[in-house]
């Protein structure tokens, strides 16, 4: 919340009346307390045959599934379940659902974890893109409607306070980026599909992270689906960090580490709101942090 109030507020607060402070605390509070759908993400831990070279793939595990993670046998070629069959290997696909409502929130909330319980931290090395992709569906009737995000209105917080290193080199590919909600042309789904890319600076990428936060605000009257529906995922679909030919670990967090958090917008302005509501404790706690600084800022400007 702390770097939206200075993009707000102007370089001398003489220049406010008690009536307009009131008009920007309110304003504030309503952004803050902007109802929101969070997806939180962990590394997916499976059968040991699954392909992941080139990928860290991953797993939602809120909102709490409603159909739990299982695995079954596909073939790639579309074929039967036997190397006779099938023509090429058998690959174990696994996946499951969650529930989302899209319609009863203005901001979507994709959290990426290197671990639940913030011990880990994931290290990638190289000189190649890094797309970070999330994609679920739901079959869907009718006729197509997408709610279509573009990179420059997504905001995102990479969190790496304790991974004991200061070296961080990547740039963000916004016109590559994109949150897409809904039916596109052709599509035979409503889908919940995302990309967040970025690429290396000088030919060389180097990104530790505790955690990855990328976010943006919709209009939920344009969402096709009204209402709260189960929303299919799978490994063979976007539910990956993918690296290209960068190496990655997922490490023990250091015992003594420097604390440095990264915000970024690509715009160059501050966010709205960098801190994530995904309780009412939060939104509560973030509100009051608000009342308290504005009114503040009211008090110094009467006593002038």
């Amino acid at each position: 919340f702390f770097w939206s109030l200075e993009a707000i507020m102007p370089t001398s607060t003489h220049s406010f009346s008690g009536s307009g402070l009131l008009v920007i605390i309110l304003a504030s509070l309503a952004a803050v307390s902007q109802a929101s759908v969070d997806i939180k993400l962990k590394p997916f831990v499976g059968p040991g045959e699954i392909e992941s070279d080139g990928f860290i793939i991953f797993e939602p595990y809120e909102p709490t599934p409603t159909v739990e993670t299982s695995c079954y046998d596909e073939c790639p070629c579309g074929g039967g379940l036997n190397e006779t069959t099938c023509g090429c290997d058998v690959e174990p696909v696994c996946g499951g659902s969650i529930p989302v409502d899209l319609s009863s929130n203005e901001v979507i909330r994709f959290h990426w974890y290197a671990s639940t319980n913030d011990t880990k931290y994931i290290s990638v090395q190289g000189s190649s893109t890094i797309k970070v992709e999330f994609q679920a569906e739901y079959d869907c009737e009718g006729n197509p409607g997408v709610v279509d995000i573009a990179g420059s209105d997504i905001q995102f917080e990479i969190d790496d306070e304790g991974v004991g290193t200061s070296s961080q080199k990547y740039v963000y590919n916004a016109e590559s980026s994109f949150v897409q909600l809904g039916k596109c042309d052709g599509c035979g789904s409503c889908e919940i599909f995302t990309r967040l890319r970025f690429e290396p600076v000088d030919g060389e990428l180097s990104l530790s992270l505790k955690s990855l936060l990328f976010f943006a605000s919709y209009d939920p009257s344009q969402i096709i689906l009204q209402g709260e529906y189960e929303y299919e995922w799978a490994t063979d679909g976007y539910c990956w960090m993918r690296l290209g030919d960068n190496t990655y670990e997922i490490l023990d967090l250091p015992e003594i580490a420097p604390s440095t958090t990264e915000l970024s917008t690509t715009s160059g302005s501050e966010p709205e709101d960098t801190t994530p509501p995904s309780s009412a404790a939060t939104t509560a706690a973030s509100s009051a942090r608000v009342i308290i600084i504005f009114f503040s800022v009211f008090l110094s400007v009467c006593a002038n």
